[in-house]
């Protein structure tokens, strides 16, 4: 009789025949509960085993347990099973069993042998894992893209309390002598309030108020500390959850980008147990689990005799499924000290054998860790949203390869790319990754994928990448590693560097003009100007008749400065009036002396009416011929003021001198102003005169000037002689002076020329 009853006896009924209260259990728990013979073939499984993996009872005489289990976790579950062959109870044992879809579902398993059976229990952790996976992904991607923001940044509750910084901001607190231990949790407004005095901060707490009060406009304004400006900006966080402020500072002075480093908060999980509850049809409870007692908090004494919800206060927070007497869902519960948690409960009824209802028995167990982490990854993908749509700067989020996963809107708008264009592709091979002089960066030696190979951030500031239309871009740009065991990708962040090279071109150009102004009015000063003269010759006679006066600055080491290099600047700034006043006054004496010369005066002077009193009163008080003087204007100074031009040229013939047109035909209006200025000379420019033996088009100017002079009673003098075919082509086309360095170069006044005032002489 024994033997036959040992040979009726199978898996499934050696463990349901305890009674009906574990019968329930194996039906309705969300728990996987299966037992295999010692070779491992499934002999029996509960229904969670068919919802969670798939497997029919069909396949069970063919279905070995390790047949399922993956090929990495095998060994340690050969390992561990060897080891508790002899009947000791095993637990926590986390392995991956295939589904019939070809996933995997990651188990932690407990269970016991008898010598013929297995007998286990197991519990899904699949979906915990991966919410805690995204967590620490999402996590891990904010904290990276932040890390790469050139500022300091700080996140405050909605007390105004900081959350997270970076090193930027703790760097700052360092830099200002703050104590050195953590800013989190500190009271930012109440900062803020101790300093009155700083415009700064008493702004930015009432920024920030007005913006936890529920204003929306994102604040930003300039502020100065210590000799310094930052710039402030609040941003409020738009997403799930409490209220947030995005801060950020950040120094404008230097236009330096800082490192950022920020707190990425991390999920903690509760650990869950299952809690087994069941009550007669009156909801009162005839059973409490040890699992329920943990779980609720209250023991089994307390709560016999009383309803489920009396203790538990149970409140839906997800849709609630009703089947076959089957209640499922998740609930907000409570515990005995008054704390809640997530839970998910499965109730089912209990029937006699008439089939009416005797009373219920619930599974519960704790998923508020679950929850937590799928509440933190979607509050890291809001906070990433957050703080990338508020950038200025370009952003890419980059994988192990380099490919591009993410793009912010100023990326788009700076490039010209979309996400959609791009997503996958190398960001090296998009932009075609050239350094600032133009070369190609090998794949190998790009900083963008050093990040990711050195593990730290980097920082380039002068580089190239070029827009979707083929323009070359100049930027600067840092890249972060991602700091995740998940991903080895990096994040680049990356601003236009274009008007920050304008304007350090501008602020180049502007100190060498200040530096310029201060050699000149120096030399001014110390009266280290030096003449130089050109001869002219008059191609008649081949004879030197006058020479034109050029201007040099004698350098305090002696080294001479040609008027290129400063009279721009000097009409620019006002110092050419005092510098043509210099000169003419030479001319003039050189005059006295007996001497013809041509001296340029600059289109200010020729609009101020004083110059023209000096020029007169040096011409009386040194008795000078004033035939000998030849005033040289350009074609600018008649056009920026052409009243004052006529007057001037009327006002110098009446003095007796004469007047030239210098670089004419080089502008638009030039042979209109000679029906309106009666000048004595027309210089031709040197534009025409280099190329005039192999040019027909500036030799045809040449012709066209000089009839025109010969037509309004004019002379000519061509510039810039540099060989003597030139010059015969000039004497073949009528030209009546020229001069150049064919004909003499410029050479110090003395000996050339001698002046008249003993202050002048060697």
């Amino acid at each position: 009789m024994a033997d036959a009853a040992t040979v009726r006896t199978t898996p499934e009924t050696a463990l349901l025949d305890l009674g009906g209260l574990p019968r329930i259990f194996w039906e309705t728990s969300n728990d996987l509960f299966v037992v295999t013979d010692s070779r491992g073939v499934l002999r029996a499984a509960n229904p969670s085993w068919h919802r969670t993996l798939g497997w029919s009872s069909s396949q069970y005489p063919r279905l070995r347990l390790r047949d399922l289990i993956h090929d990495d976790d095998l060994p340690l579950a050969l390992e561990n099973l060897g080891a508790q062959a002899s009947g000791e109870p095993f637990a926590g044992l986390n392995l991956r069993l295939r589904t019939t879809d070809g996933d995997y579902r990651e188990i932690s398993w407990s269970g016991v042998s008898d010598g013929r059976f297995w007998y286990a229990a197991g519990r899904d952790l699949t979906d915990l894992q991966r919410a805690e996976r995204a967590a620490r992904e999402a996590a891990a991607f904010w904290q990276a893209t932040i890390d790469s923001i050139r500022g300091s940044v700080a996140v405050l509750d909605d007390r105004g309390h900081i959350v997270a910084v970076n090193e930027a901001w703790r760097e700052f607190g360092r830099r200002q002598g703050l104590p050195q231990s953590s800013p989190l949790g500190q009271d930012y407004l109440a900062a803020c309030d101790r300093a009155p005095d700083e415009p700064g901060a008493r702004r930015a707490g009432e920024e920030i108020r007005a913006l936890l009060a529920g204003r929306r406009d994102p604040v930003v304004f300039d502020y100065a500390l210590d000799q310094r400006w930052f710039t402030f900006a609040a941003t409020p966080f738009s997403g799930e959850g409490p209220a947030r402020i995005v801060i950020t500072h950040t120094d404008v002075t230097e236009r330096r980008r800082l490192e950022e480093e920020a707190r990425a908060q991390s999920a903690v999980f509760d650990q869950f147990k299952v809690a087994v509850v069941g009550t007669d049809r009156d909801f009162r409870i005839t059973r409490w689990s040890a699992g329920a007692e943990h779980l609720y908090g209250w023991s089994q004494a307390e709560a016999l005799g009383r309803t489920v919800p009396e203790l538990t206060d149970p409140r839906p927070v997800s849709v609630v499924e009703r089947r076959n007497a089957v209640l499922d869902g998740r609930f907000e519960l409570s515990r005995k000290d008054g704390t809640t948690f997530i839970g998910h409960l499965r109730w089912t009824d209990l029937h006699n054998g008439d089939g009416l209802v005797t009373g219920t028995l619930g599974i519960g167990m704790d998923v508020s860790g679950q929850d937590r982490a799928e509440n933190d990854a979607r509050a890291a993908r809001h906070h990433l949203q957050t703080v990338t749509d508020s950038m200025t700067e370009g952003l890419f989020a980059l994988d192990a390869e380099g490919g591009v996963t993410l793009m912010n809107r100023a990326a788009e708008s700076m490039l010209g790319w979309s996400l959609d264009e791009i997503r996958g592709q190398r960001l090296h091979d998009i932009t075609r990754h050239r350094r600032s002089d133009g070369t190609v960066h090998p794949a190998d030696g790009c900083p963008i994928g050093g990040a990711r190979e050195q593990a730290q951030v980097l920082q380039v500031d002068d580089d190239l990448f070029l827009r979707r239309d083929g323009v070359a871009l100049p930027v600067y740009y840092t890249v972060s590693p991602l700091g995740s065991a998940e991903s080895d990708g990096s994040v680049v962040v990356f601003m236009d560097a274009t008007h920050l090279r304008a304007e350090q071109e501008r602020m180049q150009e502007e100190l060498s003009a200040v530096v310029w102004i201060q050699r000149v009015e120096t030399a001014l000063a110390e009266d280290r100007l030096l003449l130089y003269a050109q001869p002219i010759v008059a191609l008649s006679s081949m004879s030197v008749t006058q020479h034109e006066l050029l201007l040099r600055v004698v350098e305090k080491d002696g080294a001479l400065s040609p008027p290129g290099d400063y009279l721009a600047i000097a009409e620019e700034y006002g110092l050419i009036g005092d510098i043509d006043r210099w000169v003419l006054r030479r001319a003039i004496d050189l005059a006295a002396a007996g001497h013809a010369v041509e001296v340029n005066v600059s289109a200010a002077s020729v609009s101020d009416p004083a110059i023209l009193a000096d020029i007169e009163q040096w011409l009386g008080a040194t008795a000078a011929d004033p035939a000998l003087l030849v005033f040289e204007i350009t074609e600018t100074a008649v056009i920026t003021n052409e009243e004052a031009g006529r007057r001037f040229v009327e006002r110098i013939h009446d003095l007796g001198c004469k007047v030239a047109l210098d670089d004419f035909g080089t502008g638009h209006s030039g042979f209109a102003y000679l029906k309106q200025l009666p000048v004595d000379y027309l210089k031709i420019d040197i534009e025409f005169v280099h190329d005039l033996c192999h040019n027909p088009a500036s030799r045809h100017v040449v012709e066209a000037v000089v009839n025109l002079a010969r037509g309004f009673g004019s002379v000519t003098v061509a510039e810039g002689v540099e060989d003597l075919d030139t010059l015969d082509l000039l004497i073949a086309l009528g030209v009546d002076y020229a001069q150049g360095y064919h004909l003499g170069r410029p050479a110090p006044l003395l000996p050339t020329l001698a002046p008249k005032h003993p202050e002048d002489q060697p």
